[in-house]
C-alpha cells in the first residue's frame, strides 16, 4: 500500500546567504509513484508555497520521469535567501516505490544595492 511521508531538504543557500533570489522554476526527476503535494519553503519558516504542477504523476517502475514546478504565485518566489522543498502525501502504492534521482532549482541571484 502507499506509505504517506513528510520530507523536506535542507535549505540551500546556493553559496550566496545573504544575497535575494528569485525562483523560476524546479525540475525533479523521479520513478515510481509521488508524493501527492510538493511545496517550497524559503528562509528557515514553516510557511508553505505552492507549485503549479506539470508532469507531477506516477511513472512506471524502471522510467524516469521530470517533473516541472513553477511556483503559483510569481511574487512569493522573490525575495528569498535560502529555499527547500517539502513533500508530503501518500507514496508509492500499488507495489511501487518513490526514488527521486536529481532536483535541479531554476532560480537568478538578484543585484546587491
Amino acid at each position: 500500500g502507499a506509505q504517506t511521508i513528510q520530507y523536506w531538504t535542507k535549505d540551500f543557500d546556493f553559496g550566496f546567504p545573504s544575497q535575494t533570489k528569485k525562483l523560476f522554476k524546479v525540475y525533479i526527476t523521479y520513478k515510481g509513484s509521488p508524493p501527492s503535494t510538493v511545496n517550497y519553503r524559503v528562509d528557515g519558516t514553516t510557511t508553505e508555497y505552492g507549485f503549479t504542477e506539470t508532469n507531477w504523476a506516477a511513472a512506471a517502475v524502471n522510467d524516469y520521469e521530470v517533473a516541472t514546478l513553477v511556483p503559483d504565485d510569481s511574487a512569493e518566489g522573490e525575495g528569498w535567501t535560502s529555499i527547500s522543498l517539502y513533500f508530503q502525501g501518500a507514496a508509492g502504492g500499488s507495489g511501487q516505490t518513490f526514488e527521486i534521482s536529481d532536483i535541479s532549482i531554476l532560480y537568478r541571484a538578484r543585484p546587491i544595492r
